[in-house]
């Protein structure tokens, strides 16, 4: 049975196998067809870090919040 990081380890090894397989092709062409997963990548990242931190720690969105940084400055320097 493949736990979560085996599953992890095998997609990234077919990932790889694809990329050196197709590297003779040329650039151009390995660059067209692996943009898509790429940006596939990029964007469930995205999404599963914005709902972890939505889910696990929603306090993490005051990081955007400019009181925090002067308060900082104010009361430590």
């Amino acid at each position: 049975m493949l736990t979560h990081a085996g599953v992890v380890v095998l997609m990234s090894f077919f990932i790889l196998l694809l990329l050196f397989l197709f590297q003779k092709l040329g650039t151009s062409k390995v660059s067209f067809m692996f943009s898509p997963i790429m940006i596939a990548w990029f964007v469930t990242s995205i999404m599963i870090g914005q709902y972890n931190i939505v889910k696990y720690y929603p306090g993490a969105f005051k990081a955007f919040n400019p009181y925090y940084i002067y308060y900082y400055f104010h009361e430590y320097h």
